[in-house]
């Protein structure tokens, strides 16, 4: 960006994409337990799932050294019943989608998810639960 800073107008800005990467604006005032910001979509279906990224930029003095670095934390949330739930572990998702828990769980172990890539895994289940429901 060369140096460029870009700010967007979170009230008249819906939802933008970048890079094959699209994002909505949840307001404060929609009946989700999200906090108001600009989400991505990483899976669009009735079960939607979102994630909220940020970095924190980490100042730390070890004996005369200075190290500086960026913490970037994910956080992942699922629709299910008109409501965003934070999620995140098989468990959490096995609790949420509870209705079709058995084939759930066959399918997360026959494909061997959750055991690295948490992003992709919480995709393919939320995929995977839609494909079940009529």
């Amino acid at each position: 960006f060369k140096g460029i800073k870009m700010q967007l107008n979170q009230s008249r800005v819906a939802e933008f994409t970048i890079n094959d990467h699209r994002f909505i604006n949840i307001k404060s005032g929609d009946s989700t337990k999200l906090e108001a910001g600009f989400y991505e979509v990483l899976y669009p279906g009735k079960t939607t799932l979102l994630a909220s990224r940020s970095k924190k930029f980490i100042e730390e003095i070890s004996g005369t050294e200075l190290n500086q670095y960026f913490k970037e934390t994910n956080q992942y949330f699922l629709q299910h019943n008109k409501k965003f739930e934070k999620t995140g572990t098989r468990q959490t998702v096995l609790a949420l989608l509870n209705d079709q828990k058995k084939e759930l769980k066959t399918y997360i172990r026959r494909n061997r998810l959750f055991i690295s890539e948490k992003e992709n895994s919480l995709k393919q289940v939320a995929e995977y639960y839609d494909s079940l429901q009529p």
